[in-house]
Formats: C-alpha cells, sequence, structure tokens
C-alpha cells in the first residue's frame, strides 16, 4: 500500500467510523427498547475493522520477522485441535516445568466471556490452542490448577476462569510478570510491550486491540501476534525472576501473585459481594448499600439468564441510582432515568421484591462502609502516603503495588478501631514488612 492510498484508506475508514458513531448515538437516543446484544456496537465494528487489516497484510508485512532469542523459539507456532496434539502439548508443558499461558476471549456478547484462542509457551515451542475445535480442554485446564508446573502470565486473572470453572479448584503456582515486575521496577503495570522491552531487549508491534478471533481460519498476522503474546515471557521470566533473587523478594512477589490469582473466591465470587464490582458504590450511604446489595444480585441473576454481560444488561449508574431513591412499587420504575422497558418489564417484579427485602433489614444487616474522613486526619494520610512513595522509589518498588491513597485511610480507621467493608492489604503480610514503622505513624 503506498503513502497515498494509505491516507486515502484512513480518510475513508475514518468517515465510516464517524458514520457509524453517528447512527449509534441516534439509535442509543432512541425511546425503543433496545436489545442488550445490540449495545457493543462500536467494539463489534473496531473488530471488523482490525479483521478485515489482519487479513488484508502478510506476517512480514503486519509484524516483521520474529526476533531471535536464546530463551524464546523463533519457529511457527504448533496448532493444537485435536486430543492427541492436547495430549503431545500438555506433555511437553510438565516435562519442561514451567510454561507460559494467555488467553484471548470476545466479552461484550455473552454472559461468560467467549474463549476463542489459548496459547502456551516454553522456551523451546510455542502452541496455539483453538478451544472451538472438537477438543476436549480438560488436560490443560487440570495443568493450570497444578501445584506442580509454574504458570508465567501477564495480568492473568481473567485468564483462569474457565480452569476454574471446569475443575473447581483455584489456579496454583502463578508467577504474574506484571505483578513480578512491580517489585523491582517503579512503574506499574507494565503493558507487554513495555515490559518485554525491557526485560527481554525485543521490540514487540502495536498487536491486534480488536479481532474476530471467533472467526476460523485465523490468518497468519492473527497467528503470529498471537503467538508473540506468550512467546518472550518465559525469558522475561527468567530476567525478572534473577532480579527478583538479587533484591530478596522471591517471597514477596510469589505472596503477592497468590494472594491476587489464587484464591477461588476470585472466579467464584459469592452472589452478596457482588455488589462491591459496582462503580460509585463509595458515595452510598449504608442502607443504599444494602439496596444495591440486593439489586447487583438480582441483575447477575438477570444476565445470565439473558446470556449478556450484567453491564449490557443494566449499567451500574441506572443500579446506583435505583439504590439512592428506591421505589415501592412498579410504577416507580417509570420514572428510573435510563431502566430499558424491555429489562423493566421482565425484571421489574424481581427489582421491587429485592428493594422491598433491602429496606425492611434491620441496621445490623446493612453493609459496612469507608466513613468520611476529616480534612485534618485527610492532610494526615495524604503525609503518609507520601512517605510510603518515597520509601517504595528509594526501594525500586512501584508505588502503584503497594498502596493507594484509600488503601492508607482504611489502615488508618482500622488502626483506630473501626471497622471496613474489605480487609486492608495495607496492614498485612509483605506490605506491612515494607512499611511497619510508617503504620505506626497511622495511629
Amino acid at each position: 500500500m503506498n503513502d497515498l492510498a494509505a491516507i486515502g484508506y484512513i480518510f475513508v475508514r475514518d468517515r465510516i467510523f464517524r458514520r457509524h458513531e453517528r447512527l449509534l448515538t441516534l439509535t442509543m437516543k432512541s425511546d425503543k427498547p433496545q436489545h442488550p446484544q445490540r449495545r457493543d456496537n462500536g467494539r463489534h465494528f473496531w473488530r471488523e475493522i482490525s479483521h478485515r487489516e489482519s487479513h488484508s497484510q502478510t506476517e512480514e508485512q503486519a509484524a516483521g520477522p520474529v526476533h531471535a532469542h536464546p530463551l524464546a523459539s523463533a519457529a511457527p507456532p504448533i496448532i493444537v485441535t485435536t486430543d492427541a496434539a492436547m495430549a503431545e502439548m500438555v506433555s511437553h508443558l510438565k516435562h519442561a516445568g514451567s510454561f507460559a499461558f494467555d488467553s484471548e476471549f470476545i466479552g461484550e456478547r455473552s454472559y461468560e466471556p467467549q474463549l476463542c484462542l489459548l496459547q502456551t509457551a516454553t522456551r523451546e515451542s510455542v502452541f496455539i490452542v483453538d478451544p472451538l475445535a472438537s477438543m476436549d480442554l480438560l488436560p490443560l485446564w487440570e495443568l493450570i490448577v497444578s501445584p506442580k508446573v509454574e504458570k508465567i502470565v501477564l495480568a492473568g486473572q481473567q485468564d483462569f476462569g474457565p480452569a476454574v470453572q471446569r475443575t473447581n479448584k483455584p489456579p496454583a503456582n502463578i508467577m504474574d510478570l506484571q505483578i513480578a515486575a512491580g517489585f523491582i521496577h517503579t512503574d506499574y503495570p507494565l503493558s507487554l510491550v513495555k515490559l518485554i522491552a525491557e526485560f527481554v531487549g525485543v521490540s514487540l508491534g502495536k498487536g491486534l486491540t480488536f479481532t474476530h478471533l471467533d472467526n476460523c481460519p485465523l490468518s497468519p498476522v492473527q497467528l503470529r501476534y498471537a503467538a508473540d503474546d506468550v512467546r518472550y515471557l518465559p525469558a522475561a521470566r527468567e530476567a525478572i525472576g534473577k532480579r527478583l533473587a538479587e533484591s530478596g523478594r522471591v517471597a514477596w512477589a510469589r505472596e503477592e501473585c497468590a494472594a491476587s490469582l489464587e484464591d477461588i473466591s476470585l472466579y467464584q465470587p459469592a452472589p452478596e459481594t457482588l455488589y462491591l464490582r459496582v462503580r460509585g458504590r463509595d458515595r452510598l450511604g449504608r442502607q443504599p448499600l444494602a439496596i444495591l446489595r440486593e439489586l447487583a444480585m438480582v441483575r447477575d441473576r438477570a444476565a445470565a439468564s439473558e446470556n449478556v454481560p450484567p453491564r449490557t444488561l443494566l449499567k451500574d449508574e441506572i443500579l446506583l441510582s435505583m439504590a439512592r431513591h428506591p421505589i415501592g412499587k412498579l410504577e416507580d420504575l417509570d420514572r428510573v432515568s435510563g431502566l430499558p422497558r424491555n429489562v423493566e418489564a421482565k425484571y421489574g417484579h424481581d427489582f421491587l421484591d429485592a428493594t422491598v427485602q433491602a429496606m425492611a433489614l434491620p441496621e445490623n444487616r446493612w453493609p459496612a462502609r469507608d466513613a468520611s474522613v476529616r480534612p485534618a486526619t485527610q492532610d494526615h494520610i495524604d503525609k503518609i502516603y507520601a512517605d510510603i512513595n518515597k520509601v517504595c522509589i528509594e526501594q525500586s518498588i512501584a508505588p502503584a503495588l503497594v498502596a493507594s491513597r484509600k488503601d492508607v485511610a482504611r489502615a488508618s480507621r482500622v488502626i483506630g478501631g473501626g471497622k471496613t467493608p474489605q480487609p486492608v492489604r495495607l496492614l498485612q503480610g509483605w506490605r506491612k514488612e515494607l512499611l511497619n514503622d510508617l503504620l505506626k505513624k497511622l495511629a
């Protein structure tokens, strides 16, 4: 594609997108009920554009040659589509004792994200698994939950859901390089591109943010980018592991990976805790929080029934509005701004019953919430937070991995004899060990 053609392509693409965006805006402003599965048209649109681009270029045009590295395989990925190929891959991964793992999902169309691709890699080989093929994935899932083999991931929590669902066990022996790098590097979180450049010395391309990975066959470009997502992780693991050992922080990294990835409740949350995932809940009082807790459970059940993501069925801000201004009868739903009429018609009774039930709860059954902080106390918290950041920088640890201002405020409240709705991580484990002297000043 010459420069003039490229400019013309970008111009036409942008005009198409702007027209699509205007049509989407007009559609969303319409009073007509919206089907839940039609709300992510923008994301679908970009998947289509990226998908076409990935099939219009060769691998060399899109990504260039595979960068050689002594701890990474430059060979084309091995495609796994049969039980026999799965058995060979699992045997190889077991023998290696450690392997990189990644997965690709499409999450905007269904209640459970649709698994489209699985990637694994050792120093010798890269594998791409087609989960849509007719084969049993259980051998791989059993390896994910086995403590005998290390799994190397990058921001990997979302990758383990299917393994937990199939085995009813949590993932085990996980090394998340994004977390591990935070113990030896002040930037956090590092993206794949930055992490590989920093610790392996390889420059990766931009990758494919959106593409139709559920459409087979995948193009050479799609396969190349999928392989590069895991190809260099074993090499990065080697480099980061050496730095962790030199700094004496291997145990800290293991502890944080276990807490962040190996707790089964992360993948199977109790229904009564779903409200903790609603954005903006911190601004609610305790009784509205009790209402929100019940409404969030109704939304989740309805979303599962409709097979759509909960926030696609009903946005967080609508749940918050219903918690702040509780309904007392079905007619009150008409004044809830943004509530889709089809959701109201089908699930209105459920939301009403949940609201009435929550309103009847005694105060001692309302959820706890973080108390507001007095200005004088806030100044003290800000100073401690600044001191924590200083300690982290001096120790070459990412401050963002260690604590947020909210963490400091919660720790201050607990030290002062108060309660919080969730455990205070700043007062536990390696964080307490690192910051013990500073935390005493919160008393």
